[in-house]
Formats: structure tokens, C-alpha cells, sequence
């Protein structure tokens, strides 16, 4: 019994597919395996490329917070502007308080308690420059620390879609296997029964 035989002889034509069945079963069982590696290749490209991106969020994120919380608010331009303008009016005070002083033939009791005035704008207006200072450092920490519970959610996130793409891609993919794989079986056993002669 020859192989031409073989194949067309006793099954006839449906012996002839059996063999292209499980070459193509084993062919898409291959084409599932290979498709699955290159499908995780390409996700955990992207996967890692969103994470830098997110990591990359975060240092700047960081850096936003140390130039801005940690930098002296003394010297922001509304708070020297602040001491300018004290600083001018504590002038001009004194210039008014010496004047009226040499006019009038005030006491020195007078010019002290005039000082003492001058002081304590001074020290209000310092007060004042440091409560605001805490609250501005108290807004900066808060914004800081959205900031980074929404990075740190989206990275969070980023993991968890990668996961579900993962476990998506690689049940598609091992279907496509396993369907290729039964093919090539179920054609390998038919072929193999109808092999057998029957009694």
C-alpha cells in the first residue's frame, strides 16, 4: 500500500483534509502562542512608558513643592513690596513726628510714644508677613499632596489596566492556542481511527 493510497485510498478524500486540519490546528496554535508573546512585548512597552511618564509627573511635582514651600517667603514680591511700604511710612512718620516735635515744642514723651507706634506697626507687619507665610506654606503642602495622591492613584491605575490588558490578551490568545491545538488532535485521532481496519 503506497502513501497516495493511503490518503484517498480507504477514506477517501476526507483522508486528505485530515492532515492539512492538524497542520493548520498546529499553525494557529503557534500563530496564538507567538501573537500572545508579542501582544505582552507591546503592552508592557506601553505599560512602562505611561509609568515613566507618571514618574516623570512626580518629580516635577516634587520639585514645585521644594521651590515653593521650602523657599523663604520673605522674599516673594508682594511680601518685599509689603516692607517697602512700611518702610516708607515709617519714614514719613517720622519725618511728620520730628517736624510737628520741633513746631510745637512736643515732649519726649511725645516723640516716644510716637516711636513706640512706629514699633509696633513693625512688628504687626511682621506677624502678619509670618502668619501669611505658614498659610501660603500651609496651601502649597495641601496642593503638594493632592498632587501626589493623584499621581500616585493614577500610577494605582495604570497597573491595575495593565493587568487587565494582560490577563484580556492572554486568554484571547490562548484560546486561538487551544482551539488550534483540538483541531490538530481531533484531525490527528480521526486520521488515526480511520487508520485502524474495522473488525
Amino acid at each position: 500500500m503506497d502513501w497516495i493510497e493511503l490518503i484517498f485510498g480507504g477514506g477517501g478524500v476526507m483522508m486528505a483534509i485530515l492532515p492539512v486540519l492538524a497542520i493548520a490546528g498546529l499553525a494557529a496554535a503557534g500563530a496564538g502562542a507567538i501573537g500572545s508573546g508579542i501582544t505582552r512585548k507591546k503592552q508592557k512597552q506601553a505599560l512602562n512608558n505611561m509609568r515613566a511618564g507618571v514618574a516623570k509627573e512626580q518629580a516635577e511635582n516634587k520639585s514645585w513643592y521644594n521651590a515653593n514651600a521650602l523657599s523663604d517667603y520673605t522674599q516673594r514680591a508682594d511680601t518685599q513690596n509689603l516692607f517697602k511700604n512700611l518702610r516708607d511710612n515709617l519714614k514719613r512718620s517720622r519725618d511728620t513726628t520730628t517736624s510737628t516735635a520741633a513746631i510745637t515744642g512736643a515732649t519726649p514723651a511725645a516723640v516716644a510714644a510716637a516711636k513706640e507706634r512706629d514699633t509696633k506697626a513693625v512688628s504687626d507687619t511682621y506677624s502678619n508677613v509670618a502668619a501669611m507665610g505658614q498659610q501660603w506654606k500651609d496651601n502649597i503642602t495641601s496642593q503638594y499632596l493632592r498632587r501626589k495622591d493623584y499621581l500616585s492613584n493614577k500610577m494605582l491605575g495604570l497597573d491595575q489596566q495593565g493587568l487587565q490588558d494582560y490577563d484580556r490578551q492572554s486568554q484571547n490568545w490562548g484560546n486561538l492556542m487551544n482551539s488550534g491545538l483540538n483541531v490538530a488532535a481531533g484531525s490527528a485521532m480521526s486520521g488515526y481511527s480511520s487508520m485502524i481496519p474495522s473488525k
